[in-house]
């Protein structure tokens, strides 16, 4: 029988055991903890409240493998994820995150180190409201309703200097396709985009935020052209479609967004990207992106 105490002592444990270097003592914690969780996967299903709590202690012992097995364990139980479960995972991923700057050319972009996650999309798309979803804050990235609000390279450092957090920077980038930006800027950084995903070494993944009810437009098919330009896919940088303002459309208008969204994407040779729906009103979508980038970072690391 599933014990919520003993998840709760065992990772205590774990994190003891790992500040004082008692090596065989974590081990014997973690051994603990993983049969604790497998005796969860056998019973239930339960509660949602259940797997949150689980989620929640395996967080605080940075267990972040252990806790996408409980979420996926969730949908196959079809337990109803809630606000908690998306607010528990994000959490668990991350620790502390920063504003560390701004950049408005390559000249002024950060010195590389962690792997980046690149946010990008037509203007009002909601690229710092997804930004601000994943990692749990109101606010870190400021937000707008005036189009082209967002007029740089914005890096948002996630664990960083951590020792045990998943570590990684989140670029937010200007939005493109709306008539009210000057031109002159428009073009600066468009360039600035090109030059960035075309050489940028730390860059592991790219987020192409689409409006889930315009669907695909000018300036999604103008970044499409600049991904294939770069070559990311050949050069093993993850490409996902992302659909945001999910909440806002119906599921007949939802399917048709997906389908003209499938076409275009393998017209630009990316039939075989993930599409993940998002809403950062409904928190739709936070368990899957982050899911995304932890086994990217992790293979990353094992490289």
């Amino acid at each position: 029988k599933y014990c919520p105490k003993k998840m709760a002592m065992y990772v205590a444990k774990y994190n003891r055991c790992y500040k004082d270097g008692d090596l065989i003592e974590e081990k014997e914690a973690f051994d603990k903890v993983k049969n604790v969780l497998a005796v969860l996967k056998k019973g239930g299903p339960f509660p949602a409240s259940t797997y949150n709590n689980v989620i929640r202690h395996l967080g605080k012992g940075y267990f972040l493998e252990e806790v996408f097995e409980v979420v996926e364990l969730m949908k196959r139980k079809k337990v109803k994820f809630n606000e908690e479960t998306f607010e528990f995972v994000a959490n668990a991923a991350v620790k502390k995150v920063e504003f560390e700057c701004k950049a408005d050319s390559m000249k002024t972009l950060p010195k590389q180190g962690m792997p980046e996650i690149l946010f990008m999309g037509r203007s009002n798309v909601g690229k710092s409201s997804l930004v601000n979803m994943l990692v749990n804050r109101k606010a870190i990235a400021p937000t707008s309703s005036k189009p082209g609000f967002t007029t740089s390279l914005n890096f948002y450092a996630i664990n960083p200097m951590h020792p045990r957090g998943m570590q990684c920077r989140l670029v937010d980038v200007p939005g493109l396709g709306f008539a009210e930006a000057e031109m002159g800027r428009v073009d600066s950084w468009r360039s600035t985009l090109q030059r960035y995903l075309t050489v940028r070494e730390p860059l592991k993944c790219v987020f192409h935020l689409i409006d889930s009810k315009a669907g695909i437009e000018k300036s999604d098919v103008f970044l499409l052209s600049m991904i294939q330009k770069s070559q990311l896919v050949e050069r093993g940088v993850k490409y996902v479609a992302v659909l945001t303002k999910t909440d806002k459309v119906n599921n007949s208008m939802l399917e048709a967004t997906i389908k003209s969204v499938e076409e275009k994407l393998g017209e630009f040779g990316l039939s075989s990207a993930d599409i993940v729906l998002s809403s950062s009103k409904s928190m739709e979508g936070r368990d899957k992106l982050w899911h995304v980038l932890f086994n990217l970072l992790s293979d990353s690391d094992r490289k």
